[in-house]
């Protein structure tokens, strides 16, 4: 089984300019996911792909030189995977989004068991939806809350080559799997206020180790 880890990591963000390459806690936005996924030790391949040459710099041991046209704000993310694919073989292909920095090499490293013990096509990491607005019209038109209802939040996206193969993606396979994570964990960052309070998640880890050690980005 060979496991391909693909991060995507265009240049032309828009809400938050240049955000790959902003600092978080001192480093590059991306570097938290490269380290994540390097230290998983599951990857038998990880590339960056980028169309940006500051980025790809950045590791230029992983840069996958994207396709310009596949690097736009209203590209979708499946035609990256397949460009990769198309000189890459691998089984299992897992995408790292960048702008989910609070992902560990252990939420990697079991969302990929989740897939291989379970067989299934894909496997999707999620967080608890907020329990205040999800309801289903119930007898009378009357609103009943429903329990148990999470969300994507854009840190792992697994599947197999077969069911890409089949014209699949995450969302339709055949068998999909959740692969649940913590609030603190699942903050996907679109925006300058997303930053913000990554930047305050950051600093808050390390006032807790040294409440006096005083930190900037």
């Amino acid at each position: 089984m060979r496991v391909l880890g693909i991060i995507p990591a265009r240049g032309g963000s828009q809400r938050v300019p240049r955000k790959n390459l902003r600092k978080l806690g001192g480093k590059p936005l991306l570097s938290w996911t490269v380290e994540a996924a390097q230290a998983s030790g599951v990857l038998d391949q990880l590339v960056i792909s980028t169309e940006d040459e500051e980025i790809g710099k950045l590791y230029p041991e992983l840069w996958w030189p994207r396709n310009p046209k596949l690097a736009t704000s209203e590209s979708p993310m499946l035609p990256v995977v397949h460009e990769v694919l198309e000189k890459v073989d691998a089984d299992i292909i897992i995408l790292l989004q960048p702008t989910s920095p609070f992902r560990t090499s252990d939420d990697i490293v079991k969302s990929l068991d989740l897939l291989t013990s379970s067989n299934g096509d894909a496997v999707i990491s999620v967080t608890e939806a907020p329990s205040d607005l999800c309801f289903e019209v119930g007898f009378a038109q009357r609103l009943r809350h429903v329990p148990n209802v999470v969300v994507p939040n854009g840190a792992l996206f697994l599947i197999t080559k077969e069911s890409l193969d089949r014209g699949e993606s995450w969302f339709s396979a055949c068998v999909q799997y959740a692969y649940r994570m913590p609030k603190e964990r699942s903050i996907d960052i679109d925006t300058e206020q997303d930053f913000e309070i990554a930047r305050m998640l950051v600093n808050s880890r390390k006032d807790h180790v040294n409440p006096t050690k005083q930190t900037a980005d």
